[in-house]
């Protein structure tokens, strides 16, 4: 029901969310400077890489008890969005997460064909600009929360999941984009990270 409630075991609050759909995975939470807190994840009918597998958010605004009802922010039918990221920088937050084809087989092989999108929401969560392609890299996955560095660019830790690419034993590996344009990946630089073959999970 989202309602906050007290764990006496250990002194942290908790609270169940109802999700929209039966299959849920995978959430990043974000703390908003008025200290909302955001979370996002995916969920489906049929779980992880189906047809319509949706990125839903919820939202705990300051102050209250309970969390909002999760909506439904990106969804494509045929396709299974998955992994999203939070992150909140200059007014704007943001949402990164993977998109690829739905899984149509007994072997899952559009996980190749993944790429990374982008959303932002400049009134805290409630609404959402339309998913965009952002890093179309065949096989793209966002990974863990961006980070900003001294200088002002962001790191970015993501994966590739093509599994074809030699030098890492044709199997997932991790990747760290740095950039300066969180909007729009054209600038930025994605290195791969030697000795992550295999260890994505």
């Amino acid at each position: 029901d989202g309602n906050l409630r007290p764990n006496a075991e250990d002194g942290s609050v908790e609270a169940y969310l109802a999700p929209p759909y039966a299959s849920n995975h995978a959430s990043s939470l974000e703390r908003l400077p008025d200290g909302t807190l955001v979370a996002a994840w995916f969920s489906g009918d049929e779980g992880e890489g189906s047809s319509g597998c949706a990125i839903v958010v919820a939202r705990l605004p300051p102050a209250t008890e309970r969390w909002t009802a999760a909506a439904t922010v990106s969804k494509r039918d045929g396709y299974a969005n998955q992994n999203p990221v939070l992150f909140y920088d200059a007014n704007v937050l943001h949402l990164y997460h993977s998109q690829q084809p739905a899984d149509a087989g007994p072997t899952n092989k559009s996980e190749t064909e993944s790429a990374v999108w982008h959303m932002s929401s400049l009134d805290g969560g409630r609404t959402w600009t339309n998913a965009t392609p952002w890093w179309t890299s065949p096989g793209a996955f966002p990974r863990n929360k961006l980070l900003r560095l001294p200088d002002g660019d962001f790191l970015f830790p993501l994966q590739n999941s093509s599994f074809s690419n030699p030098a890492f034993n044709d199997s997932n590996y991790a990747i760290v984009g740095r950039g300066t344009d969180l909007d729009d990946a054209t600038s930025w630089t994605f290195e791969p990270i030697i000795g992550s073959a295999g260890l994505i999970q």
